[in-house]
């Protein structure tokens, strides 16, 4: 049996119909640039984050760069996150030309450590990127009283975190919340395409300006802005998604729950904890692979047709672009789970004899001398 880490096509097959029938309409109405569509869109997604407002942008990467500097983040400040996360959280910091800050993240959930924050943060602090990673939500009531004291503003990295809960609240928690819509991901579209979501019309009416050159109408430029719309071709298709994606969230909820309750007793394999008052929406399953087995461990499940992957195998303070400059700094957290963590088969259409396997092959090498 070869099982795919994720599979594109068999959601798309699953929907087939309606995907074909959208794009099909967008082609006859030549409707590419804004429109109806990205209308829709922003409203929906909107609706689903509890937020009054959505500005559907061209990626992940281009929302937290909108957010940044749409909240006067720049030259000389400098921005609080992890290094255990995609290069695009601290791409967009260095774009707005402040200074990424990274501190180490909780071993049971990979998360950024609250309780380290505060030691980082100077008198040139002006933000914090928490990084719900993995389908997992920070500790935000911890973060948004450290951001209240220090007068710090705060912008939710929930790429990986669609639907995602905190104390009976979605995702972001806070003021702002930054998607991508990346095509791995919970909500994902046929290409590259993000969000911005926020209840605070000021901030939104400068995003939605600053996405699109900085106008209302055409050719009618109220500031300097950029290009960073969304494709309306890729709002279509989330149009459809959305339909769908309350429904997803549900079975990568069970599907997680069931591998959860399969490996907890498991001596080589450990898993990642969610806390009490957190719905995970599980944009991965991850589990952390002990003794130095990982490598081990992933040949035995390739040679069983079961994918995996490791996401992130080098923390950012490590990567080459950035290790001069954090070279006398050490997480040791998330350099060790950077040699742990390991991503298996999680989505929505998995099927329970696919689902069986992947857990007895997993036991099987667990049990091994």
């Amino acid at each position: 049996m070869k099982i795919p880490l994720v599979d594109l096509k068999v959601q798309y097959l699953s929907i087939k119909e309606d995907i074909d029938s959208a794009i099909e309409n967008i082609l006859e109405t030549t409707n590419f640039i804004g429109g109806k569509p990205i209308e829709e869109f922003e409203k929906s997604f909107a609706s689903f984050c509890n937020k009054e407002y959505c500005v559907a942008v061209s990626s992940g990467t281009s929302a937290l760069f909108i957010a940044l500097k749409c909240l006067g983040i720049g030259e000389g400040d400098e921005v609080i996150t992890v290094p255990n996360t995609f290069i695009a959280t601290t791409e967009a910091i260095k774009s707005v030309g402040a200074k990424p800050i990274f501190v180490d993240v909780e071993e049971e959930t990979a998360l950024i450590n609250s309780n380290k924050i505060e030691e980082k943060i100077t008198k040139n602090t002006k933000a914090i990127i928490p990084v719900h990673l993995y389908g997992n939500v920070c500790e935000m009531k911890k973060i948004e009283e450290l951001a209240e004291k220090y007068h710090l503003e705060i912008i939710e990295d929930c790429a990986q975190a669609h639907g995602a809960e905190y104390n009976g609240k979605k995702v972001p928690i806070g003021k702002i919340g930054c998607f991508s819509f990346f095509p791995a991901k919970i909500l994902g579209a046929y290409g590259d395409a993000g969000g911005i979501v926020t209840d605070n019309e000021a901030i939104y009416n400068n995003m939605k300006l600053y996405s699109d050159h900085g106008r209302k109408i055409k050719y009618e430029h109220i500031k300097e802005g950029f290009n960073f719309r969304m494709d309306t071709l890729q709002a279509e298709i989330l149009n459809i998604k959305m339909k769908y994606l309350n429904d997803w969230i549900k079975k990568r909820k069970k599907l997680s729950e069931k591998y959860s309750e399969a490996f907890r007793e498991l001596k080589k394999i450990k898993i990642l904890k969610t806390k009490k008052n957190v719905k995970n929406s599980y944009y991965v399953y991850v589990i952390r692979v002990l003794n130095n087995k990982r490598e081990e461990f992933m040949e035995f499940l390739k040679n069983k047709g079961i994918a995996n992957a490791v996401h992130f195998p080098i923390p950012l303070n490590k990567q080459s672009v950035y290790k001069k400059e954090y070279v006398h700094q050490e997480f040791p957290i998330s350099n060790m789970l950077a040699e742990e963590v390991l991503s298996i088969p999680l989505f929505p259409e998995l099927t329970e004899e696919q689902q069986e396997y992947i857990i007895e092959n997993i036991k099987n090498f667990d049990g091994k001398d």
